[in-house]
């Protein structure tokens, strides 16, 4: 977290899948501390970090279905070292480090992976939510939960949409969501609306996955 609050403004490498898909040399390092950490204190599990995956629409879910299949661990670490770059690179503090962790159960065939741990890391707010299967979620430490408010209430938060093709049905989905909600914010970090959802200082998030899902947004 120190390394990113402290780099805040870093120039960009390059782009990555869009011209909005920045790299800085902060993501890459963040990674590099995060996955020495792991393998330090738990050598025989598996990792991925997303500065360790090819760009492409999907090439995160492609490495990690690639990674669940040919893991010879039964707990794997996915980590995003650093979400939000765009903010980051344009000094803005709202960014994360996000972190989850998934085990392996069951029997032969029954084998599956389930989550059991997910954090993500507020560098500049210094707020780490952590979630764990069974165990709720806290906020350094203490139990918070999301809003309950109806959606007349609510303030709902969300990105923008990563590619031409889900950027329309996103302006739509907004659209529909705001004429109903209090008001809608734009935060750029999804690891940030999640941190505001759990403070309840947002009511919830939504994404370019849901303004293409019918019904999602009701």
């Amino acid at each position: 977290a120190a390394l990113v609050r402290d780099r805040v403004g870093a120039g960009v490498l390059k782009t990555k899948a869009t011209r909005g898909d920045l790299l800085t040399a902060v993501d890459g390092e963040a990674q590099e501390v995060i996955e020495a950490a792991v393998r330090a204190a738990f050598p025989a599990h598996a990792f991925l970090g997303e500065e360790s995956v090819p760009a492409g629409a999907t090439a995160s879910a492609d490495a990690l279905r690639c990674a669940l299949d040919a893991c010879g661990s039964d707990w794997l670490w996915v980590v995003d070292p650093l979400d939000g770059t765009t903010n980051f690179v344009q000094s803005l503090p709202l960014v994360g480090v996000s972190i989850g962790v998934a085990r392996r159960v069951g029997e032969a065939a029954e084998r599956r992976w389930e989550v059991v741990v997910g954090v993500v890391v507020d560098p500049f707010r210094e707020e780490t939510v952590t979630a764990t299967l069974g165990g709720g979620c806290t906020l350094n430490g203490s139990p918070v939960r999301v809003g309950v408010e109806p959606l007349a209430d609510a303030v709902v938060a969300t990105g923008f949409a990563p590619t031409e093709a889900s950027l329309a049905p996103m302006v739509r989905g907004i659209a529909a969501v705001g004429a109903r909600a209090r008001t809608v914010r734009m935060l750029a970090c999804l690891d940030a609306e999640h941190r505001e959802t759990t403070r309840s200082r947002r009511s919830a998030p939504m994404s370019s996955r849901d303004a293409l899902t019918p019904g999602a947004s009701s």
